[in-house]
């Protein structure tokens, strides 16, 4: 389980500047995006200890917080997220 602290690391390294999927999000945009994925936080939707479903959420979150990130208008996802 990762603290918060590492996951903001690790979705940093995919979501930021340089990152996996280089969308340039800053530390803060995916901060605000981790509060925003806890506050919205439900029976369905969950804390899976920093997973890879989190980082996708938080990705989500961040979609909706910033739409005018550079890189992010060309990007496609193709993603499914299972509900079990």
């Amino acid at each position: 389980m990762l603290t918060i602290k590492e996951f903001i690391k690790y979705c940093l390294d995919f979501y930021g500047k340089g990152g996996i999927h280089n969308l340039n999000y800053t530390k803060k945009q995916i901060a605000t995006g981790v509060d925003a994925y806890f506050k919205n936080m439900n029976d369905d939707i969950n804390w899976g200890g920093g997973d890879t479903i989190d980082r996708e959420r938080v990705r989500f979150e961040m979609q909706k917080l910033f739409p005018d990130v550079e890189n992010l208008k060309n990007k496609k996802f193709d993603i499914t997220i299972i509900v079990a």
